[in-house]
């Protein structure tokens, strides 16, 4: 029961960053990949492949042991290629909820290279952790946008 609740809340998640990524197809090429001084992770660009980036390493990584390396930020240049990235991502985010299926509270150890150290944490803690953190940065986007001149659409879960 937790598990669907947790993928119809992922659903939710996924409608909201699409609102993001549409609100992206709108600025110029260059205000993409512009970095906004003191604050986000850089760009909007560099701040959607953060978030993409942290999918990958606690579902992906931590979580389903894949050997896939997290997305260098250069590599990713257009909307359209941030659109193939969360692609990637949505789907091990997926799997990783049907695999879990009735194992809300399964503890999952895994590795952290940056602390050389073994952690485990619930099925949930992760998903609620990828979802939050996408959110704190989804914020950030919208503010860097109308920073850039750009007036962001609301893109919360629930959309007036």
């Amino acid at each position: 029961m937790v598990i669907k609740l947790l993928a119809n809340q992922y659903t939710l998640v996924q409608g909201s960053r699409e609102v993001v990524i549409s609100f992206c197809e709108g600025f110029k090429e260059a205000d993409f990949i512009l970095p906004v001084n003191d604050f986000g992770r850089g760009s909007i660009r560099d701040t959607l492949v953060h978030i993409a980036n942290v999918y990958e390493f606690w579902i992906g990584h931590f979580a389903m042991r894949s050997s896939r390396e997290t997305t260098e930020t250069g590599l990713i240049c257009t909307v359209q290629d941030i659109r193939n990235l969360f692609s990637k991502g949505d789907e091990m985010g997926e799997r990783f909820l049907q695999e879990n299926n009735h194992r809300p509270d399964e503890r999952i150890v895994g590795e952290i290279p940056s602390l050389h150290a073994q952690k485990e944490y619930f099925v949930l803690q992760l998903m609620t952790h990828v979802m939050t953190h996408e959110f704190h940065h989804k914020g950030q986007i919208m503010t860097m946008g109308r920073m850039l001149g750009y007036t962001p659409p609301d893109a919360d879960v629930i959309r007036f």
